[in-house]
């Protein structure tokens, strides 16, 4: 959910620490020691996401790192489907592109 709102890249979001998290406001601060290309930015959530990031940090305690590369794959793997995380920004992007198409004509 996170990732889909904010636009954020897998590796960012593997890399996200809890401080670069501004929940409140609904923010992300990218590093740009975890960005792609290397520059700092600021990026939002809805708060559909708010909710769920609100719900699943109530269930863990003493988090450094926001998840882990190896739990956002077994919560995949438990999807039972072929599809990565890399492809959901494809997917979103191709459902904005097809939305904009047909609402612009």
């Amino acid at each position: 959910m996170l990732s889909v709102t904010s636009g954020l890249r897998a590796e960012e979001l593997y890399r996200l620490r809890l401080y670069d998290i501004d929940i409140e406001n609904r923010t992300i601060y990218v590093r740009d020691e975890i960005a792609k290309d290397y520059e700092d930015r600021v990026t939002f959530f809805n708060l559909k996401a708010q909710e769920t990031l609100l719900e699943y940090l109530n269930t863990k305690s003493n988090l450094d790192r926001l998840f882990s590369g190896k739990s956002i794959q077994y919560l995949f793997s438990k999807l039972n489907t072929k599809l990565r995380m890399k492809d959901m920004g494809k997917i979103l992007l191709s459902a904005v592109r097809s939305f904009r198409n047909a609402n612009c004509n």
